[in-house]
């Protein structure tokens, strides 16, 4: 069951219901249950394990418990694009007085109260207190809470609407999808770029004749419901009808309507061209001057094959060197051929526009990055409100763009004051953690149709991680009272030293521990318990989502995410960065130094500093 779900679908997020322009929507792979790159596992087995490991109350059975409440697609659609922000909360519970007086317990569970085995979980409260629900999707919330997420009662705690929705329910409603327009013409490696900046796959678009474009068509694709295209032929020598037809489209496009459907960007797509040819069209030319109320970027594309020719024309003596040495000058001959056969014309009519040259080749996956990072600049100085972070949603190039937009969103509200929160208060704790996980999930926009990242299970995981850093670990005895597996797990809470440590188990194998599970239905509270435990749960998660992507950046587009990957991913940051994490968050964060932390209010900038500081390696 997707965490996310527990908000109502927006009904805002139809953006077909308000563009007159007729839709594509791009066809998934024929044969969407199996991975589309054989170094993929099926998605039909990482269906079958997507259940939840720690067995948590009133979970509806199978993978697909939230297949009824898909919105049915228009008979254009193939399949629906899959919505994967949170919605506007309006079956969330309201606050009752039994809640706010339900603080987290001050004292350890005894161990004769906990029930056996690393996945135990505290008993649930008599059915009779409390009050059912409508909803049979925010039911499968649960985590074995005496007091369930799903099942408040109406009270004088009830907090409105707009005070318990993820963060990015707000920017998308505003925005619910990047709109870009791409100029090129026929054979310049439009289709590729586009498969591998968003991660998609739209080979199975066709229009009536080949290299046909129709500008006002919108290109949606279920595999990526973030952004959508307009796609448009290049300009041709002494042709202006094409280029008469594109300016009419940006002017229709503009400041006239509503920030939805506006173009958000332009790229204009040129491949790189051999010795002496022409780079740029007359109508390259003009079309540039006349674009530059939009964000516009000039995409040189295939620079990988200006690499390849510079190799060509080595001198035998070139060749005799080391293949690095070889590597190392044929990339410095190719950008000094770049420089000369396509910045300089560029310069002469155009010299403030930005550029990218750019290649899908994995060698210079580097160079898809830069263009995205490029665009999101110029997005965020030139497009109003919060477009600039949807098109990092959109992206899949740049994990820096994700981290970046990532951040914003959270200090946007959530993270700001993680200490002394007044967004928090009157929130269990499962509460927070289940908001700060919605929107860094949806942030990231991964291609997962089975919804994994948005499952419980998935956040279980990462609780499980949260929890090694929430207890005080001076106290031996409280420690125990926590995680009865406490022989096993210390090295993951830096407890041991690297000589005498033990092997620690995976993180499925942990588990969530009773005294932790029964903790988290108590309120927030201005503890350091409490502030480690949301510091833990947004930089372990945000490392995860960081690790995941550049594990998953090398596989072919469309790039179905799996269990296995998300296992591997967990494992990865556990392995690596995790025990580091969680020690600086407890030397910041202790009963010495939590007055001062209160006077400044500013953890949230630990939590940046932390995961700047401990990104994987290579991203």
């Amino acid at each position: 069951m997707p965490l996310c779900g527990l908000f109502q679908r927006p009904r805002f997020l139809n953006p077909r219901a308000s563009v007159s322009a007729p839709t594509i929507s791009l066809n998934p792979s024929p044969r969407l249950n199996e991975a589309p790159h054989s170094s993929q596992p099926s998605r039909a087995s990482s269906r079958a394990n997507n259940r939840v490991s720690v067995p948590l109350s009133q979970q509806q059975e199978g993978p697909h418990a939230q297949d009824n409440d898909r919105v049915s697609p228009p008979a254009t659609y193939l399949s629906p694009p899959p919505i994967v922000n949170p919605a506007p909360p309006s079956s969330l519970p309201s606050r009752t007085p039994s809640r706010v007086n339900n603080p987290a317990p001050t004292t350890p569970v005894s161990s004769s109260r906990q029930q056996e085995g690393p996945h135990a979980q505290v008993n649930e409260a008599p059915r009779s207190s409390r009050s059912s629900h409508p909803s049979s999707r925010a039911n499968n919330l649960a985590v074995a809470t005496s007091v369930s997420l799903s099942q408040q009662q109406e009270g004088p705690y009830a907090q409105d609407n707009d005070q318990v929705s993820p963060t990015t329910e707000s920017i998308l409603k505003q925005c619910p999808r990047f709109r870009i327009l791409l100029v090129g013409k026929s054979g310049v490696g439009k289709s590729s770029l586009i498969n591998h900046a968003f991660n998609v796959d739209i080979a199975t678009v066709s229009h009536k004749e080949h290299g046909v474009c129709d500008i006002n068509e919108e290109i949606i694709s279920p595999q990526n419901p973030r952004f959508v295209l307009h796609d448009s032929q290049g300009f041709e020598p002494s042709e202006i009808a094409n280029l008469d037809k594109v300016k009419r489209f940006v002017k229709s496009r503009g400041a006239g309507v509503d920030l939805k459907d506006r173009i958000h960007a332009i790229w204009l797509c040129v491949q790189i061209p051999f010795a002496g040819g022409r780079v740029f069209e007359k109508g390259d030319e003009e079309f540039l001057k006349f674009a530059k109320q939009v964000p516009i970027v000039v995409v040189f594309t295939q620079f990988d094959k200006l690499v390849r020719r510079m190799e060509e024309n080595l001198t035998a003596k070139e060749m005799d060197m080391s293949q690095e040495v070889i590597n190392k000058l044929c990339l410095q001959k190719a950008n000094a051929e770049f420089e000369t056969s396509c910045l300089e014309p560029l310069r002469k009519f155009a010299p403030q526009l930005e550029f990218a040259k750019t290649s899908v080749n994995d060698t210079y996956r580097h160079t898809l990055a830069n263009l995205i990072e490029r665009t999101q600049v110029l997005v965020g100085h030139q497009v109003e409100g919060d477009v600039w972070i949807v098109s990092a949603m959109a992206q899949r190039a740049s994990a820096q763009a994700k981290i970046d937009s990532s951040i914003e969103v959270g200090m946007k509200r959530y993270w700001q004051g993680l200490a002394s929160s007044t967004e928090l208060v009157g929130w269990t704790l499962e509460e927070c953690l289940t908001i700060l996980h919605c929107d860094i999930a949806s942030s990231w926009n991964f291609n997962d149709p089975d919804n994994l990242l948005s499952g419980k299970d998935f956040q279980n995981r990462v609780m499980t991680l949260a929890q090694l850093v929430t207890p005080d670990t001076s106290n031996t005895s409280e420690l125990r009272s926590w995680f009865q597996n406490l022989d096993q797990i210390q090295s993951m809470m830096g407890l041991t030293s690297a000589l005498v440590a033990v092997a620690a188990p995976a993180v499925a194998a942990i588990g969530l521990s009773a005294m932790f599970i029964k903790w988290i239905t108590g309120v927030y509270q201005k503890t350091p318990e409490v502030l480690r435990c949301l510091m833990g749960y947004i930089v372990d998660l945000t490392l995860v989502m960081d690790q995941l992507f550049l594990n998953t950046l090398p596989l072919k587009p469309p790039r179905f995410l799996t269990t296995e990957q998300i296992d591997a991913a967990l494992e990865d940051y556990k392995n690596s960065e995790a025990v580091e994490v969680h020690r600086a968050i407890r030397e910041y964060a202790n009963q010495a130094t939590f007055g001062k932390i209160l006077r400044a209010n500013d953890a949230q900038q630990k939590v940046i500093e932390l995961i700047k500081q401990h990104r994987a390696k290579g991203a």
